[in-house]
């Protein structure tokens, strides 16, 4: 997107992984995890502070997200029929 080409360290993985042959893919996410795993260990892609904040920010978003979503179902509820039924039983 920015133009810039990819390193020649993360073109492997891409090619191996968006290969149109599914037998030249990686086996499972797990084997390409493990070979991205082992690029961002080598100390050139080590990440900043920046992108823990950038990750935990999204993370947190979606979770916020879902939960305007519960709480706006819970909003729409009607508790009125629940409320009698326990003010019954309570006088019985």
């Amino acid at each position: 997107m920015t133009g810039a080409a990819v390193p020649d360290d993360i073109k492997p993985i891409l090619d191996k992984s968006l290969n149109l042959d599914p037998a030249m893919r990686y086996g499972s996410v797990a084997d390409m995890k493990q070979a991205l795993s082992a690029l961002t260990n080598s100390g050139k892609y080590s990440a900043t502070t920046f992108n823990l904040a950038f990750y935990l920010s999204n993370l947190l978003k979606k979770e916020f997200e879902s939960e305007a979503v519960e709480r706006e179902k819970e909003t729409k509820v009607n508790v009125a029929p629940y409320v009698e039924a326990a003010s019954v039983e309570c006088q019985t």
